[in-house]
């Protein structure tokens, strides 16, 4: 699951939403991207800090270079 989310953060250093192009960006690396993502849905709520934790320090990682 951490590969799925920091393809997903390094995917916004190319695109700043969540478009077509992000997904299929995604989808190059993590096949396999809409069942985790659909498992971190059901199994985040709310969010997990460690998630949270992941994706603000890899969010901000990139976005600063």
């Amino acid at each position: 699951m951490q590969d799925y989310v920091i393809v997903h953060e390094l995917a916004h250093a190319v695109h700043d939403g969540h478009s077509n192009s992000f997904w299929n960006t995604v989808g190059t690396l993590i096949p396999d991207y809409e069942k985790r993502r659909e498992w971190l849905r059901l199994n985040s709520n709310p969010p997990t800090v460690q998630f949270n934790v992941i994706s603000l320090i890899y969010y901000r990682w990139f976005k600063s270079m």
